[in-house]
Parts: C-alpha cells; structure tokens; sequence
C-alpha cells in the first residue's frame, strides 16, 4: 500500500465536498473578521496580560473576552501599553493642565514622536496630532529627557 500525503497551498484548505479519491479540489480559506468585540473568537495565542496594580503577567489559560479585555499575545505589547498610559499621565502634567488647541494654526504645538526607527521632536502649526504634545518647547525637551525609557518601551505605539 502506498500513501500520498497532501498538503494544500498556503491560504488554501482541502475542498472535501468537491474532491474526489482521483481529483483534489482546493478552497481559499475565507478570513471572518469581527466586526465588533464580542465576535472576537477565543484563541490560544494570548500569553500576557495586564494584572493588577499594572503588573504583566504571563497566563497559561485564555480569560473570555467578555470579562478580561486587556490580553497581549506579546509581552512587548502589554509592557508599550502601561508605558504609554504613564506617559500620557506625565504628559498632562508637563502641560501643566493646558489642553493643546488643535484648532489654532499660528501657535506651534511642540511634538516628541516615533518615526524612520529613532524617536524625534518636532513642531507643527497644524492640526496633525500626536499623543506626546506639549503647549511648550521647554516641557517638551524636559519630558523627553526624564522620560525617554519609557518613550522607548512605547514607541511603536506612538
């Protein structure tokens, strides 16, 4: 007796309603994406989570996503997440309370951000927002100074 095993093309699965013992049919594999959070199907891929008191912590079982909705599927992910909220906590306090007016365009609103693999600074007298802006040139380049480790952990999501 001879075996032949068979092994669809990526993207594809074996169609076994329309393949016979002489002829293989294959399907493209049809990607459902969800289309609001409670579609999102449980997987196994989650391996960090944000526990409390902002811990990350690894898990061995998948928490429902009707009650747990702060799970990674890498620990990179879950750490960039805590930092930003951090910085986004300091950023308001180096702005000392002010909220930037996104829109007045003759007054320059002073940026920290992540772009070409190095973080920048920057100034925009548009309404282009970024979440490290400051009403000041100054608070700016002292935040990125005290900051720039948790700039760091977080600047992919910048």
């Amino acid at each position: 007796m001879k075996e032949i095993k068979i092994t669809p093309p990526e993207g594809y699965i074996i169609d076994k309603d329309n393949s016979t013992f002489e002829r293989i049919v294959f399907k493209k594999i049809k990607i459902k994406y969800p289309s609001k959070w409670e579609d999102l199907e449980e997987n196994n891929n989650i391996e960090y989570f944000l526990g409390d008191c902002s811990t990350v912590s690894e898990t061995d079982d998948f928490i429902s996503n009707e009650y747990c909705k702060n799970q990674w599927t890498k620990k990179e992910y879950a750490e960039a997440l805590l930092a930003l909220c951090q910085l986004v906590r300091l950023r308001d306090i180096y702005n000392d309370g002010v909220e930037i007016d996104w829109d007045k365009t003759n007054i320059p609103k002073w940026y920290i951000n992540f772009d070409y693999e190095k973080i920048n600074k920057g100034a925009n007298y548009g309404q282009i927002r970024k979440v490290l802006t400051f009403h000041k040139e100054k608070q700016r380049d002292l935040f990125l100074e005290n900051y720039r480790d948790l700039i760091e952990i977080a600047k992919f999501l910048l």
